[in-house]
């Protein structure tokens, strides 16, 4: 009987990604601020060394939705690398300090570091299962059921030295959802037994604790 195989250890992007190579460089943002907006150029990708960022877009009827939100470790930008338009708004949810990368840059070192190149297409492969999955819950389940997966999904992170809780308003658990705030407010987080706060602020940064620590 074979024996199953050893997961090889990931490599660690910060060993390469330092804020001072080729195309690189270190920037700070403070909590609110964009980063980048729906229909800017693709200049550059983003790799996240601490803070939240959430990555939202604008549909047809005005409604923010929320595609993603990046952590330490995560990348985001990346469609960069296809030379369209940004479909998507970048904003820091907490103070946050990010490396910028630009596409040629990126492209350079798929090329030239193996490591990071494989460690790369793991994470878009990964980033590809997890939106198939967003899309199926979309369309197969309820609104309690999107946010039951959704806490799941960001408590069972792959990335073991991902900080949590992420402090998640109940406006943008409902744009993550595709809901409104006054049905979250009522939705029970299952993994805490506590309801959902109420009340709701202005600033997405000041809000509740959704996910507990592993």
């Amino acid at each position: 009987m074979a024996k199953p195989r050893r997961r090889r250890n990931v490599f660690d992007p910060r060993v390469v990604l330092t804020g001072r190579g080729h195309g690189q460089v270190r920037k700070r943002f403070p909590a609110g601020q964009v980063i980048y907006s729906q229909g800017d150029p693709p200049d550059a990708a983003f790799f996240v060394e601490s803070g939240s960022i959430k990555v939202s877009t604008v549909v047809r009827n005005g409604r923010e939705a929320v595609l993603a939100l990046p952590g330490p470790g995560d990348f985001f930008g990346v469609r960069c690398l296809l030379g369209a338009p940004r479909t998507a708004t970048a904003t820091a949810l907490t103070d946050s300090s990010l490396v910028r990368i630009t596409a040629a840059a990126l492209f350079r070192m798929v090329r030239e570091v193996p490591d990071f190149a494989e460690m790369f297409a793991m994470f878009l492969v990964q980033r590809c299962a997890d939106d198939q999955e967003r899309l199926i819950s979309h369309l197969a389940h309820s609104a309690e059921q999107r946010l039951a997966y959704t806490l799941l999904r960001l408590a069972s992170s792959s990335r073991e030295d991902r900080a949590l809780p992420i402090p998640i308003s109940q406006s943008l658990f409902a744009k993550m959802i595709g809901t409104t705030r006054s049905r979250v407010s009522f939705f029970k987080i299952a993994s805490s037994g506590k309801a959902l706060s109420n009340t709701d602020t202005t600033a997405e940064s000041e809000s509740i604790r959704a996910c507990g620590a592993r």
